[in-house]
């Protein structure tokens, strides 16, 4: 099962005849493009994709045996939502009692047994623990079906124009569509199959960093298809391709997908024009009638949309193939590196372009992940200094088509720039194979790609390819405001920290001692500094914190 980047195989069910697909494998690849879902398991996946029953009936896994076993009318259902419970009551009756409270009354109603609950009017079917685990199993096979069609439908339509079954569009990457679509070409003209190239590494995409700090006012610029639009633009094409077919193909797919996006946005506009005018004038006569065309025209939308979502994948795998020389005979490294080359001059030109017209770029290339940095946290004020990498929220992480990370959830804390204490608006990581520089003195360490700015004690940018034994880098320090809580700790207990942080028991100095004291930091340097082990190389984080304390104890 190919997902992204990474392959995760499996036991395949076979059955002569058939096209066994999981719906699972479906909502797995999608999760590998949208960080946002957390997990892949059906209940969930129905609820994040709005796909669930508004009543669906939920057994927990350990009680469905027995649930199902129960063949006596001592359950109700509340068929509007899917809320189930065991009546708790010896016998039914006039009364009985559900966790604990009597308020639910039992009557007949056209000979069917219900129950009502007085407290909110809710209506529950008398049924047995069978039919609720019947019910759970159908609406299961319900919601499957649902998910299935949502996100295997790109599928379906990819595979109609390829020579593969139905089962392996479902778990193949996007390398192999092409691969697919050229060897039918290929086989169709009696053209012989290019033997497979062995890959290797070759110049990227571009990434800067122009700014540093704190930005609001953001705009996003983007290209329309970069890379396709690259390839045919400049007619970057392979000797291999005899007959240009790649770069007709691909002028084909896009000019069509272009043209039921067109389609799609024609009718979106009508179905919205109409609903306007709906909202606006809820008495108008022919109401029924252009609730009609409304509905038709979301319709046509919707149905434009779908026309061009595979024509999407596949246009936007073609660059993938050109770089896959394992997977696609027809790849070309070097078409590769011309269509990313000719990426990077575009974006240049861009960067060019709108700082002329008053904006001013800011996105690009960081740090590394174990850089420490300064936090200050909301709800108690207190100092801490902790690696990059530990500020970034997990379950909040977007990709985006590059593979580049983000998280954009809000923190509960600021982080401390050239300007003081700033809320971050976002934290962004990403891949790089860049040169590393290690800056180090007697006070300072630190490691920064090529493309990074530092600053020097004149507060002008310097790169790390600049800096000399004579440079002087600027420092940041304290000022008023800057610690906030002052903790006093026995010295036993720092003492004991003390001397696990010399002897690099422990990798970072802990926040408490951070906000200690100036008695206690001078106590615990004081035993820091008669343990310490030269041979031992200690974290940035440890060193950071150290040089803080020294500066905490020296300026009071």
């Amino acid at each position: 099962l190919k997902l992204g980047g990474e392959m995760e195989y499996y036991y395949p069910t076979v059955m002569w005849g058939y096209n066994l697909t999981d719906s699972l494998f479906a909502v797995r690849r999608a999760q590998a493009l949208d960080s946002n879902m957390k997990k892949a398991d059906l209940k969930y996946v129905t609820k994040y994709s709005k796909l669930n029953k508004p009543n669906r009936v939920y057994v927990p896994g350990k009680i469905i045996n027995q649930t199902w076993e129960d063949d006596t009318k001592s359950y109700a259902l509340n068929d509007e939502n899917g809320n189930w419970f065991k009546i708790t009551s010896d016998a039914l009756s006039k009364t009985f009692e559900h966790d604990g409270v009597q308020d639910v009354r039992y009557t007949l109603l056209d000979g069917n047994e219900l129950l009502f609950d007085n407290s909110n009017g809710d209506e529950y079917k008398v049924v047995t623990g069978t039919y609720i685990v019947e019910r759970y199993l159908m609406d299961d096979l319900y919601e499957t079906d649902k998910v299935e069609a949502r996100y295997n439908q790109s599928n379906f339509l990819v595979g109609k124009m390829l020579p593969v079954s139905y089962e392996k569009m479902c778990t193949m990457g996007t390398a192999a569509i092409w691969k697919y679509i050229m060897l039918a070409w290929s086989y169709e003209h009696n053209l012989a199959v290019p033997e497979l190239i062995p890959s290797h590494s070759f110049t990227g995409g571009l990434s800067r960093l122009i700014s540093v700090g704190y930005v609001d006012n953001v705009v996003k610029l983007d290209y329309n298809s970069l890379y396709p639009s690259i390839i045919l633009t400049f007619n970057i094409k392979s000797d291999i391709d005899l007959m240009g077919a790649m770069n007709a193909l691909l002028e084909y797919i896009l000019t069509q997908r272009e043209h039921y996006k067109e389609l799609k946005g024609i009718a979106g506009g009508n179905a919205k024009d109409i609903k306007k005018m709906l909202d606006k004038n809820p008495n108008i006569e022919n109401r029924d009638e252009l609730k009609r065309k409304q509905l038709a025209y979301e319709a046509d939308a919707a149905r434009n949309d779908k026309m061009q979502l595979p024509l999407k994948i596949i246009g936007n795998g073609f660059f993938g193939s050109y770089g896959s020389g394992s997977v696609f005979p027809w790849s070309d490294l070097e078409c590769a590196e011309e269509t990313t080359c000719t990426g990077r001059m575009m974006l240049r030109l861009m960067i060019s372009h709108f700082t002329k017209l008053g904006y001013k770029p800011i996105v690009g290339d960081s740090f590394t992940e174990d850089t420490p940095l300064f936090i200050k946290h909301n709800d108690n004020n207190d100092i801490d200094i902790v690696p990059i990498f530990e500020l970034l929220n997990q379950k909040e992480i977007q990709v985006d088509e590059l593979g580049r990370e983000y998280d954009t959830s809000k923190k509960n804390f600021k982080v401390l720039c050239r300007s003081g204490w700033k809320t971050p608006s976002y934290i962004y990581r990403h891949k790089t194979d860049k040169p590393i520089y290690r800056v180090i003195d007697k006070t300072t360490l630190f490691d920064v790609t090529e493309d990074h700015s530092v600053f020097n004690a004149n507060k002008e940018k310097i790169k790390p390819s600049e800096i000399t034994n004579d440079t002087k880098l600027e420092r940041l320090y304290g000022g008023k405001g800057f610690i906030s809580n002052v903790y006093e700790l026995d010295d036993g207990q720092v003492k004991k920290l003390a001397v696990c942080t010399a002897n690099n028991v422990m990798k970072r100095v802990t926040r408490k001692i951070l906000n200690c004291s100036k008695s206690n930091k001078e106590y615990f340097l004081k035993v820091f500094d008669e343990y310490k082990r030269p041979d031992k190389p200690y974290s940035k984080q440890l060193l950071a914190s150290i040089n803080y304390m020294r500066y905490c104890v020296k300026n009071g």
